[in-house]
């Protein structure tokens, strides 16, 4: 589910910008790690790296506690959740996804790692998608029948207007392609970075940066609805998918 598989081991992120969607506006927000937040508005034009890792963030506003873990690929990885707050960190928790969901803290959150690049910005990211930002992404993939959208041009379609409850928010849809002829050479270097710095760091199950989940929970609605606690379901299309 990525456009290579290396063999050595990395301990540092390559990633060090940012995306996240605010849904209550339905816009994208791009940051470099340590830096400001720049609203990028209701469109994004990008190619997945790779789009099969989870885990676990989020961001406790009342008590000042960010939540973050490294990043897995399969049902049995173990994640490792630390919870960050002023004067250290400690580990929170430690176990498979099905092990720890029922005692992880609410604001703690199943969360898709999604690292792609942003052809506008010409910048490789790290888009931690949780709650109804999802539902966008695993309707293309059923709608186009695949495990992965890794390889694929996507771009945001449209943006919906959704009521779960008493809560309203926007989440997007996507649209997606095969890269052209023209394009190739770009798929090129994406691979090379994959294969050389991306793929090394997940294989060493590494932490992804814990600031990615924070600016996730302060961007998006405090009541942001998520549309099932379980990762979404695509065992019609293949078995074998990681959750």
């Amino acid at each position: 589910m990525s456009l290579s598989r290396p063999e050595q081991e990395i301990s540092q992120s390559p990633v060090t910008t940012y995306i996240n969607y605010n849904g209550e506006h339905g816009k994208f927000i791009r940051r470099k790690k340590g830096g400001e937040k720049e609203d990028i508005g209701k469109t994004l034009k990008f190619i997945v790296i790779d789009d099969a890792g989870v885990k676990i963030s989020g961001w406790d506003e009342n008590n000042k506690i960010n939540y973050s873990s490294n990043v897995v690929k399969t049902k049995e990885g173990i994640l490792t959740v630390k919870q960050f707050k002023e004067g250290g960190s400690s580990t929170l928790i430690s176990g498979s996804y099905e092990q720890i969901k029922d005692k992880l803290p609410k604001d703690a959150k199943y969360t898709r790692c999604i690292y792609l690049y942003d052809i506008d910005a010409k910048e490789y990211c790290l888009w931690g998608a949780t709650g109804s930002q999802l539902i966008g992404f695993f309707e293309h993939l059923n709608e186009i029948k695949v495990r992965s959208l890794a390889g694929r041009v996507v771009a945001v379609r449209k943006h919906l207007n959704e009521v779960n409850g008493a809560v309203k928010y926007i989440r997007p849809v996507f649209e997606s392609r095969v890269p052209t002829e023209n394009e190739q050479q770009l798929i090129a270097e994406l691979t090379e970075w994959d294969s050389t710095l991306l793929q090394p760091f997940l294989d060493g199950n590494n932490e992804e940066s814990r600031d990615a989940g924070k600016d996730n929970y302060r961007e998006n609605l405090p009541n942001a609805p998520m549309p099932t606690e379980e990762p979404p379901n695509l065992n019609d299309i293949d078995d074998d998918l990681p959750f």
